[in-house]
């Protein structure tokens, strides 16, 4: 029968998230695309053991920069022949009814550029997840034009990143952030101007994905590229040279793109003394993904070490009380080290 859909897994290192992927999220429904760009041979041992018909595997070079890794997901688009296309972490777990609800409403509603369900997030602790809640929500954006969906994200910063697309819009996408090695943020403002250009987005009831926040030991490590290279007055610029892009290749007013992403880039790149961003505001995350880069330490580590040494915040509640487990857990175990380093 043929697939309607391919799900594309990019893979780096962590293969015990392989093995969770690989036991809880296959469906006969989709076709899958893993894309390994490891350091390690771990995931592409998984797989020598697969027979399933419906996984491709294929190994690329280890992505020790953006660039290497926007080509890697470039490529695998070249290599879908469904339909529609879907890009899932290899810790999160897809949703089966909730990716065909998609895809369905696609195909009764050629305007669509691309669809959604509601997504969540879970936390794997222990080998246990938590009570899944509400992440990014892309209702607010649905069947609205491009101009509008921006206003939305002007006031309720919203993203296309975790969706169902038409794969000729997807294979677009990632051909422009290739071609522009858009680093963070821009990479991920940028799917929802070049999907919305080429049409509306769709939602369902159906939940599409749970999405894993994973503990600090098997978090993935970015490249020291990942970040904007802001330095002093260049961050308004590099916006407005986003935004210029935007302009170039898909047609929407820069100055349009630029004022609904500003409040959201500003959080992200200007460290500030009271944000909700993820606990950042005074320790800034390009500094911390250098950091965890260089001395190889994960970056929620980093994230619980700034909070307890009272550099930063964390977001709420249950993100305190998960530092506070982590820190405890890295505590005693800094306390044993001690003990016997002393006797």
């Amino acid at each position: 029968m043929k697939k309607i859909c391919t799900v594309i897994v990019p893979l780096k290192d962590n293969h015990q998230r392989t093995i969770n992927l690989l036991n809880y999220s296959i469906f006969d429904d989709f076709q899958y695309i893993f894309a390994d760009g490891s350091l390690g041979n771990e995931n592409q041992k998984l797989f020598d053991d697969v027979k399933a018909y419906n996984i491709q595997y294929f190994r690329f070079a280890c992505d020790d920069s953006i660039e290497k890794f926007y080509k890697k997901m470039f490529e695998s688009a070249q290599l879908v022949e469904t339909k529609y296309v879907l890009n899932v972490d290899q810790g999160d777990f897809i949703l089966r009814d909730g990716v065909l609800q998609a895809c369905n409403l696609m195909e009764v509603n050629n305007k669509l550029s691309s669809a959604a369900g509601p997504s969540f997030f879970a936390r794997f602790i222990l080998g246990y997840m938590t009570r899944p809640y509400l992440s990014n929500q892309t209702i607010e954006i649905s069947d609205k034009t491009l101009q509008e969906a921006l206003q939305v994200v002007k006031n309720n910063y919203t993203y296309i990143w975790y969706v169902v697309h038409k794969t000729e819009v997807f294979l677009e996408i990632w051909e422009d952030i290739l071609k522009y090695k858009f680093p963070h943020p821009f990479m991920e403002y940028y799917p929802l101007i070049k999907s919305l250009s080429k049409g509306k987005h769709g939602f369902v009831d159906f939940p599409l994905m749970i999405r894993i926040v994973y503990g600090p030991s098997s978090w993935t490590k970015h490249s020291p590229d990942f970040m904007a290279d802001v330095k002093g007055n260049t961050a308004d610029q590099l916006l407005h040279n986003f935004a210029k892009i935007c302009q170039d290749e898909n047609g929407i007013n820069k100055d349009y793109v630029y004022q609904s992403f500003l409040e959201n880039y500003n959080k992200i790149v200007f460290p500030l003394e009271n944000s909700a961003n993820y606990g950042l505001e005074k320790i800034g995350l390009k500094k911390l993904v250098l950091i965890s880069t260089k001395i190889r330490l994960s970056r929620h580590s980093l994230r619980v070490i700034a909070h307890f040494s009272k550099l930063i915040f964390p977001a709420n509640s249950s993100d305190r009380f998960f530092s506070m487990l982590t820190w405890r857990k890295v505590s005693s175990q800094i306390g044993r080290l001690t003990r016997i380093s002393s006797n």
